[in-house]
């Protein structure tokens, strides 16, 4: 009888919407999988999950075309009136996706540590200027 705040905001979401909603529910999840592995320094975890979050950035812009912006959307208003922010915002995470992976494949502790903060700043980021929820 219970439902998550993200399952209730995923209901109805078809479509676009609906694909990237489950895209940054992964990030999430991979990002809270890099935490947990890196408290265990287990690198060889971190390297898929960093280069999931990687593809995800990617792509991301090119799954909010206008039109998108209705109700289950949480997407800003800022993405459609200020696009070229959101894709600079979309670019940091890759850059900062693709710096962990290189650290955890050298198995970098500190430089890890520190390019988790980094991708975890990104997402901070963005939702705080893209995200209406």
């Amino acid at each position: 009888l219970f439902l998550s705040a993200s399952a209730l905001a995923h209901k109805g979401a078809t479509g676009i919407v609906k694909e990237r909603m489950d895209n940054f529910k992964a990030s999430q999840m991979a990002l809270k999988q890099i935490f947990a592995a890196s408290k265990r320094n287990d690198f060889e975890a971190i390297v898929p999950l960093a280069n999931q979050i990687k593809n995800w950035a990617e792509i991301m812009p090119t799954k909010f075309p206008t039109g998108s912006d209705g109700p289950p959307s949480e997407a800003a208003p800022a993405i459609w009136t200020d696009f070229e922010g959101f894709k600079l915002a979309a670019k940091e995470n890759f850059e900062a996706a693709s710096l962990l992976e290189i650290t955890a494949v050298n198995g970098d502790a500190k430089a890890t540590a520190r390019a988790i903060k980094q991708l975890a700043g990104t997402c901070k980021s963005c939702h705080q200027s893209y995200r209406s929820n």
